[in-house]
């Protein structure tokens, strides 16, 4: 949510209502996918942006929301 908002506001995106900063949409979703298989070894119990995989997701969505949003009317 951080990364996205951060993006929205790197690239100037307004509140069409108000002018200030937008940090998102009425349809914002966020998704966890998770399996309790012993295939998957790997155990995260927290992912902020401080551990290695929240850094990692943090960098992910924002790139690909600059891109997105930058990319829009092309």
């Amino acid at each position: 949510t951080e990364a996205k908002a951060a993006a929205l506001a790197d690239l100037g995106i307004a509140d069409s209502l108000h002018g200030l900063a937008a940090t998102g949409t009425t349809t914002d979703a966020i998704v966890i996918g998770a399996s309790q298989s012993e295939r998957y070894l790997g155990l995260h119990a927290y992912a902020g942006a401080a551990t290695t995989i929240g850094n990692a997701v943090g960098r992910m969505v924002y790139e690909s929301v600059y891109e997105a949003v930058s990319t829009q009317k092309e």
